[in-house]
């Protein structure tokens, strides 16, 4: 089984990881097991899956939940009331709201705890399907440029099938390794 390192060093940087559809979740959840392993708090951006329903399954796949900090943009939009019972997470009320998500992620990297975060978007997909693409490509440079300055890493998950040429080139240029595969292995070593 191949084997990769999405963070080899202590250097912040931004992965872009297009996952095969039949394989989202696994992929999904192997990759976000490799990043708690290599860092302190995770800042997850939910566009695609409601939060609490995330959180099960990373906690079901053994992955240390109390690491993860969710901005859920679709549970809201979709029941119009957040549980009650699930606190590690801002709700907003629309995946297309930018200017919400914007906020929600400068108020979560300020409360960050101590060491490495690693922000994950889920999914690039996901936003498209709610707002122009123009408008993602703005979002997710402004991200890339945030995370760069605050020296913080960052997974931008998608789905390549489908995806304009454009936005590919453009998520391309925004990041520094891009991973393509079926599903990311669950072992963060290099190969031999």
């Amino acid at each position: 089984m191949e084997k990769i390192n999405i963070f080899p060093d202590e250097n912040p940087a931004i992965l872009l990881a297009f996952i095969a559809p039949d394989n989202l979740r696994e992929t999904t959840i192997n990759l976000v097991k490799i990043a708690s392993e290599r860092a302190e708090q995770i800042i997850y951006i939910s566009v695609n899956q409601p939060a609490p329903y995330l959180n099960k399954q990373f906690q079901k796949s053994g992955i240390d939940i109390s690491k993860i900090y969710y901005i859920d943009a679709i549970t809201k939009y979709a029941v119009g009331k957040p549980p009650d019972d699930f606190n590690q997470c801002i709700f907003l009320n629309t995946p297309s709201d930018l200017t919400g998500m914007s906020v929600a992620i400068s108020e979560s990297i300020k409360n960050r705890s101590e060491g490495r975060v690693i922000i994950c978007l889920d999914s690039v997909n996901a936003m498209l399907i709610h707002m122009p693409s123009k408008s993602v490509s703005k979002f997710i440079h402004f991200m890339t440029s945030k995370m760069k300055v605050l020296n913080i890493s960052g997974i931008y998950l998608a789905i390549e099938e489908g995806l304009d040429p454009v936005i590919i080139s453009q998520l391309t240029l925004f990041s520094d390794s891009i991973f393509k595969s079926g599903s990311i292995p669950t072992s963060p070593e290099l190969p031999d």
